[in-house]
């Protein structure tokens, strides 16, 4: 007679091949517009209460461990995440994910003799999300996230937040396009911001500073203040631009719509910061009359405006050759 576990497996695989089944199915599209996103939800919510189950072991005392420990428990927290967070897609098989170059996952993890400022589009709650269901177990490990600090009030995801040791962006409005921050905490969130990237782990934002609630076709203005660490601590610098994360979980409605996710790595500056600079004839030091601070705006600014027209290039050949399943 099969054990209790035994058979709480059957069932979860049986679940699984059911919904693959039902999930790929065309005379199932109007179930799942109905039925869906409350599959998707309570899909995603089972893996993180999975996530957060495993974390328990590890993070009873973590305030208690000191800081190399911290790290140490913070990057297998994160590779635990890798491993769950994959079910709430493989149980919603109308919402799929494609990579176009997955090959320079490895390229950017292995080997790496700098810090990694990873910059990517941000058109929806799901982009981090998707960033970790598709990067490989090295990139998951050494993954650090700006994120707004009111997510760490929010329920299970700020204890994730606290366990992997992402960093938290005070902000000091709550409007829309109101970047300022919390002068007392600035200090604290970039010497974070420049222990991830000299401990050469990679440092993951969204230099449009918020969501795009507009057209997400067309990116937001990049954020000059968002390369300054990379320039301080002369980090490669990447770009990963997604499409169809906003169809999935748009901004007004349900997440688990049916959508084909495509994303996409660039190349941006893998060579450094300052290498970059240099290749584009950008000054590495003052010239006569000018101050540090104003040689750092001024290196900001373009780098800002570079990465930005490379990668709403590459937002554009994404969208002129991709098609959402809803199509």
């Amino acid at each position: 007679m099969p054990s209790i576990g035994q058979t709480a497996l059957a069932v979860i695989l049986g679940g699984v091949a059911l919904t693959q089944v039902v999930g790929r199915s065309k005379s199932a599209k109007p179930l799942l517009k109905k039925a869906g996103p409350y599959m998707f939800m309570s899909s995603l919510l089972a893996a993180v209460v999975v996530q957060l189950t495993a974390y328990c072991a590890l993070l009873a005392p973590f305030d208690l461990y000191p800081t190399p420990i911290q790290k140490k428990v913070a990057k297998i927290c994160k590779v635990i995440k890798g491993f769950t967070w994959p079910w709430a897609f493989l149980c919603c098989p109308w919402v799929t994910i494609r990579i176009e170059n997955k090959h320079l996952m490895d390229k950017m993890s292995d080997g790496r003799t700098r810090g990694i400022l990873l910059i990517g589009n941000h058109t929806s709650w799901l982009d981090s999300v998707v960033l970790c269901v598709a990067g490989s177990s090295k990139l998951l490990a050494m993954h650090t996230v700006l994120a707004s600090s009111y997510l760490l009030k929010t329920p299970l995801i700020g204890q994730i937040m606290k366990s992997e040791r992402h960093i938290p962006v005070h902000f000091a409005g709550s409007k829309q396009n109101d970047f300022s921050l919390e002068e007392d905490k600035r200090k604290a969130m970039e010497d974070r911001m420049d222990e991830a990237l000299q401990d050469k782990d990679m440092l993951f934002s969204y230099p449009e500073g918020q969501v795009n609630r507009d057209d997400t076709k067309v990116l937001n203005p990049f954020r000059y203040g968002t390369f300054r660490c990379a320039i301080k601590n002369d980090a490669s610098i990447w770009g990963w631009v997604a499409i169809n994360n906003d169809v999935c979980w748009p901004d007004k409605g349900l997440p688990g719509q049916p959508a084909e996710i495509v994303c996409t790595l660039l190349e941006l500056a893998p060579d450094g910061a300052l290498a970059f600079l240099r290749e584009h004839d950008v000054p590495l030091a003052p010239r006569e009359g000018q101050t540090d601070k104003d040689l750092m705006s001024e290196q900001c600014k373009f780098l800002a405006q570079e990465m930005q027209k490379r990668m709403q290039a590459q937002l554009e050949a994404l969208h002129s050759g991709s098609r959402t399943k809803s199509d």
